[in-house]
């Protein structure tokens, strides 16, 4: 198209001209720079000196048509999931709660830091922490199981990483053969045109992160959680449109109408005319039309009016209830969960159900922390340092199935017993409480602390002459009663919400 308005194509929005093409030439120097040092910590004994045998193709003459095939089928699986967790909002809310209840809660790295390795580790974990925010694991963790796969890019800019950026999944190729062996680390993974499938740009293994759901030990690809449920979803789709359809087409009342009677029958042109007086002529509005008000009928002897029932089980939706619940069993979350199936549930199976669940979300931290720690890995090698000789660890703030007062009770009680320091019992209680910044809020404490007693101390309030800011004061229209001050409520409060 050459019509042009003001450099921009006539009938584009913006789009088309803000399209910016994968660069297909990088600055080798930065990259081979990036490789060499991952190669040198990360080094693989030659193929050759080892007892592995065997080809990773089955067949070379057929390889190239089967991979054709793959490219094709995956790309229509994953296609398929992802318009299963659109149009199902079951199925979409049993996936987000899932994710969702997984990374809500960050993480944070643990690491010794009693070598000068360890302290230089400790510095650049604060930015780690921060670029990898809880949304961007949220989407991460969706798009690995919708599609099976997911491609982490590390975006490296002057020797350190800046960002981690999620590659759309079809489209992207793992560079593996058969045997899902990399053959050249140099070019592991390849960005492709789903359209002509020509490769767009390469990856070499140490700025790609791949990450496979359900993955089965020598293929290529991982498989997505929503694949096997493709035929219960349409099985259930089927049966409640017929439900609907059923009830458009059988539910309504009708009537039986005869003009005359057995031994005076109505002739054709007394019918039109009781048509043509009630409402029932074709092309205008009829009596069952939806919107026409009801009306009762008044005949003179030789009007008789049989009021024909729907049908009456309509109501019977067991074969749906079924489905529903074959489906929600391939489901990550149990339907009881977010209020489906719980008619016949009581609540210690619920509870039980619920704990079973949060277990099963670690799945998910899990693949994030293959995620975390490649990034984390990549920097520590960019700064000169061995990961090998860091021990850290990535913990995860993980659900209770203990209720909030309980919950901010035993925080409380590991607090007392020494068992925490006041930050970790701080950040802990941020989720109960209205804490913007743990920093802020232990540098009041602080400043706090020569003016009252410590809060937590066996649970009593700290005393009003020790601190003004606690003294209690008679509150308007309560005749004289003392109440207690916000700042004297602002513990004991959280035990009562």
């Amino acid at each position: 198209m050459k019509v042009r308005n003001k450099g921009k194509l006539a009938n584009d929005s913006g789009v088309l001209s803000a399209y910016r093409p994968a660069p297909l030439v990088k600055p080798q120097g930065l990259i081979s720079r990036v490789v060499g040092t991952v190669q040198r910590f990360l080094k693989k004994p030659p193929q050759a000196k080892t007892t592995e045998q065997g080809s990773g193709i089955a067949s070379v003459l057929t390889a190239y048509q089967a991979l054709w095939a793959q490219r094709w089928e995956r790309q229509q699986y994953v296609a398929d999931c992802e318009l299963l967790l659109l149009e199902d909002p079951r199925m979409r809310r049993s996936y987000l709660k899932y994710v969702n209840e997984a990374c809500r809660g960050g993480f944070k790295f643990k690491i010794d830091s009693s070598t000068g390795i360890g302290k230089k580790a400790l510095d650049l974990a604060p930015k780690i922490e921060k670029m990898m925010t809880t949304q961007l694991m949220e989407g991460m963790g969706m798009r690995l199981m919708k599609t099976g796969d997911l491609f982490a890019q590390a975006v490296v800019f002057n020797d350190h990483v800046v960002a981690c950026k999620p590659m759309p999944t079809v489209g992207m190729e793992r560079l593996s053969d058969d045997a899902d062996e990399i053959i050249d680390p140099n070019r592991a993974f390849a960005q492709v045109d789903i359209t002509t499938w020509q490769d767009l740009c390469s990856w070499p293994t140490g700025l790609m992160c791949h990450v496979r759901w359900n993955h089965d030990p020598g293929s290529r690809y991982g498989i997505p959680e929503p694949l096997a449920s493709r035929r219960q979803w349409r099985l259930l789709k089927l049966a409640e449109e017929s439900v609907v359809v059923g009830r458009m087409t059988r539910a309504y009342t009708s009537k039986r109408i005869n003009i005359g009677t057995a031994e005076d029958r109505g002739t054709q042109e007394d019918i039109d005319a009781w048509k043509a007086e009630n409402g029932y002529v074709e092309g205008k509005r009829e009596i069952f039309d939806p919107v026409e008000v009801a009306r009762d009928y008044i005949g003179d002897g030789s009007l008789d009016i049989t009021v024909l029932e729907g049908n009456p089980h309509q109501h019977e939706i067991e074969d749906v209830l079924h489905l529903q619940d074959a489906l929600l069993s391939s489901s990550p979350t149990p339907g009881a969960i977010y209020g489906l199936q719980s008619k016949d549930i009581n609540r210690d199976v619920l509870e039980d159900q619920r704990s079973e669940w949060l277990k099963d979300t670690r799945h998910i931290n899990d693949a994030m922390d293959e995620v975390i720690r490649f990034i984390f890995d990549l920097e520590l090698m960019l700064n000169g340092i061995d990961p090998e000789l860091v021990n850290y660890s990535i913990v995860w703030t993980t659900s209770s199935v203990e209720r909030p007062a309980e919950h901010i009770r035993s925080i409380i009680d590991t607090y007392q017993a020494g068992l925490a320091s006041r930050r970790t019992a701080l950040m802990k209680l941020r989720q109960y409480t209205e804490f913007e910044d743990i920093e802020t809020e232990l540098t009041m404490i602080e400043e706090e602390a020569p003016l009252r007693e410590t809060p937590w101390k066996d649970g009593n309030r700290p005393s009003a002459e020790k601190s003004p800011a606690m003294k209690q004061t008679a509150s308007p229209g309560t005749n004289g009663k003392v109440t207690p001050g916000p700042a004297g409520d602002r513990y004991d409060s959280l035990l009562h919400n």
